[in-house]
């Protein structure tokens, strides 16, 4: 949904897009000229109603081999949802994938799946998060704390937040003054706010655990 960090059971807001890259060495076809060979996707196994995504599929430079669909959903109800996408190629062989996403009530912000991998970790880190707000400046702050409360580093960074989800946050080990911190437990904290499109975010997560190994 929306980009290619969504992870199969994350959550969305109720106006996500569809997002695909389809690959085939022969060709993925797209002319909709069979019956029943269109590239299709079907919202929560409601096959009486497909969606037709044929022009929706643009395909890479100069190659007919591969490409993106992004294609707008509207509106969807609160809660869990299935999405199935069905590709052929110019030979007649089909492909299918599947995912679940849950739809987030906008008016209730969601910070959510917050972790950070490798944990433990020797050389470096990346923050993981997810929430419902999409398309939008955030400003995020990942207080670093020793097991005794003092904090010992304080990661600050603007991104343009495309999906739901966000990997993108890398934190080498190191303290304010670029100094390895000895190995042990840590604790850490994923803020985030955004003042965009009047959407006044701010919202924290829960403290959570990591683990340098020296």
């Amino acid at each position: 949904m929306n980009d290619d960090q969504f992870i199969s059971g994350g959550i969305t807001d109720n106006n996500p897009k569809i997002f695909a890259k389809l690959t085939d060495d022969m060709g993925i076809n797209i002319t909709g000229n069979s019956i029943g060979h269109d590239l299709v996707a079907v919202l929560d196994r409601d096959s009486d109603n497909p969606i037709i995504l044929n022009n929706f599929f643009k395909s890479g430079l100069n190659d007919f081999k591969e490409g993106e669909v992004l294609y707008p959903l509207k509106n969807l109800k609160p809660g869990k949802h299935t999405l199935s996408l069905t590709a052929w190629d110019i030979t007649n062989n089909m492909g299918t994938a599947e995912i679940e996403f849950t739809v987030v009530d906008g008016e209730n912000t969601v910070l959510t799946k917050v972790f950070n991998y490798p944990n433990p970790f020797h050389i470096s880190t990346h923050f993981q998060f997810e929430t419902n707000f999409s398309d939008i400046p955030l400003e995020i702050t990942i207080p670093i704390y020793s097991i005794s409360g003092k904090t010992v580093k304080t990661i600050e960074k603007k991104i343009d937040l495309t999906g739901y989800r966000s990997a993108e946050i890398e934190w080498d080990g190191t303290d304010e003054m670029g100094s390895e911190l000895p190995g042990g437990v840590y604790l850490y904290q994923i803020r985030l706010r955004s003042n965009a499109n009047e959407s006044d975010l701010n919202i924290q997560s829960k403290h959570q655990k990591l683990i340098i190994v020296r």
